[in-house]
């Protein structure tokens, strides 16, 4: 039924679809499973803000990196991914997570939505914020 409300979504939402649907090929892993069908759900559900923040200017693909960014960011803040305070728990999707974080900010510096220094800024964030929950 989902695939469904997916073809009655707007153009520019479908075109975030895409979007997701292209970097879940990049990843082989189950950490970016969650968060493609946690985005996917919230895009679909959400359509016409989606809509409406592409109308005002962000494009199908800032949204998206950042859409990854901020619920990859926001898990490992959570403290779930880490085997104690401060560290990631090794055989969990902590580290993946991490990963996904830093590939979404690195091609919002492609897209030019955000410099280097800011970005650098962002990975030393989340990665200090780690460091102080768990």
């Amino acid at each position: 039924m989902k695939w469904l409300k997916k073809l009655f979504v707007p153009e520019e939402v479908n075109t975030v679809l895409e979007i997701l649907d292209g970097e879940k090929t990049q990843y082989n892993c189950s950490a970016f499973d969650m968060l493609y069908s946690t985005i996917k759900n919230i895009v679909i559900s959400n359509s016409n803000t989606v809509l409406k923040q592409i109308k005002e200017g962000i494009s199908p693909e800032q949204f998206t990196y950042s859409a990854i960014a901020n619920l990859a960011g926001d898990l490992l803040e959570s403290g779930k991914y880490h085997i104690y305070r401060g560290v990631l728990n090794p055989i969990g999707i902590g580290k993946d997570l991490l990963e996904i974080f830093d590939t979404s900010v690195d091609k919002m510096i492609l897209i030019g939505v955000v410099n280097k220094d800011y970005a650098d800024e962002q990975k030393r964030g989340i990665r200090d914020n780690i460091k102080n929950v768990g």
